[in-house]
């Protein structure tokens, strides 16, 4: 992994400075996938998609952000790296209606994976997980039955992904029934694994 020249950028709102780190190169080597589809890549790290404007506090998608052509000194150093927002904040952004229709269903899955990221350890912070309820399991579950309505059945990954979301919802039946969908070779060890954990009626994210 080499890591390229910082990219400055500006808030499309207030043009507030931001950092992204950018990659020269990268791979995929020791990559862990997870069952709502999230990779984690330790040595392929992304740019958050989208960020809060530490100046407004407003959000934006990074790709809608201005770059600054050849930046001074001055606009280095007043600009903070970019980070991806907390569950919370996904969600708060969400429900007051800011995201547009064309990227509520991209906005919603960040959401998802982000709240699922406490859920990524293992041992006993994987007993503790399942365990403790979390004050904010009833925003989550808000969360992925909107995003359950917005996947497409028409794209496999999609119908991967809906059937996950209703597995963790606790909707086995449902979830099983969009795993009967997925028929092609790609998927299916993804969807056996799935398909067992609803028969199990095990409702907790799992490493791939």
């Amino acid at each position: 992994m080499r890591f390229g020249l910082n990219l400055i950028v500006a808030c499309p709102h207030c043009g507030g400075l931001a950092r992204f780190q950018t990659l020269l190169s990268g791979d995929t080597f020791g990559a862990t996938r997870w069952s709502d589809g999230k990779i984690d890549a330790p040595t392929l790290p992304m740019p958050p998609a989208f960020v809060r404007c530490r100046k407004c506090r407003d959000f934006y998608w990074g790709d809608e952000a201005t770059p600054v052509d050849r930046p001074s000194r001055g606009d280095q150093a007043a600009s903070r790296l970019a980070t991806e927002p907390a569950e919370a904040e996904y969600l708060e952004v969400l429900d007051a209606g800011l995201v547009a229709p064309a990227r509520e269903r991209d906005a919603r899955v960040l959401a998802w994976w982000r709240g699922n990221d406490a859920r990524r350890g293992g041992g006993l912070l994987r007993l503790l997980g399942k365990l403790v309820k979390r004050d904010d399991d009833e925003a989550r579950r808000r969360n992925l039955e909107a995003l359950v309505m917005l996947f497409d059945d028409a794209d496999p990954d999609d119908r991967l992904m809906k059937a996950e979301a209703l597995r963790e919802l606790g909707r086995f039946d449902e979830a099983l029934a969009a795993l009967a969908r997925v028929n092609d070779e790609d998927r299916a060890e993804v969807a056996a694994i799935l398909r067992r954990d609803c028969e199990a009626r095990d409702s907790y994210l799992h490493r791939l």
